[in-house]
């Protein structure tokens, strides 16, 4: 897993139009964990000799260790993910129904960033 933080919006969509509610519900905190287990997960790899080549002849401790990181990022990601959800959907069916263009929005506030 790549992870380039250079390359998140310094805004929320739901911060901008919905009164900072990512930030007051926890979702970039969440997200600042998951970056860690992601980390987590890429050095699991780097030491079981992945990146590098091939493994040695550790390599059911070195599996299980990938393993384990990638379960606690799939542990976390899934939670963030349900949460996440919780938080934002009612926040987008308010923006639709008070007629909100969705489109541009969300062109807007997630697109546009990821370019500058």
């Amino acid at each position: 897993m790549i992870h380039d933080t250079t390359l998140q919006p310094r805004g929320s969509v739901l911060n901008k139009h919905c009164d900072n509610v990512a930030t007051d519900k926890g979702l970039f905190t969440y997200h600042e964990e998951l970056h860690k287990l992601e980390q987590a997960v890429d050095e699991a790899f780097r030491i079981g000799g992945w990146y590098s080549g091939h493994g040695n002849n550790n390599n059911k401790i070195k599996m299980d260790a990938i393993r384990y990181a990638f379960s606690e990022y799939h542990r976390a990601n899934e939670e963030h993910l349900k949460y996440e959800e919780s938080i934002m959907m009612p926040q987008v069916q308010k923006l639709f129904k008070e007629g909100h263009d969705m489109k541009k929005i969300m062109k807007e506030g997630t697109y546009v960033p990821l370019l500058l």
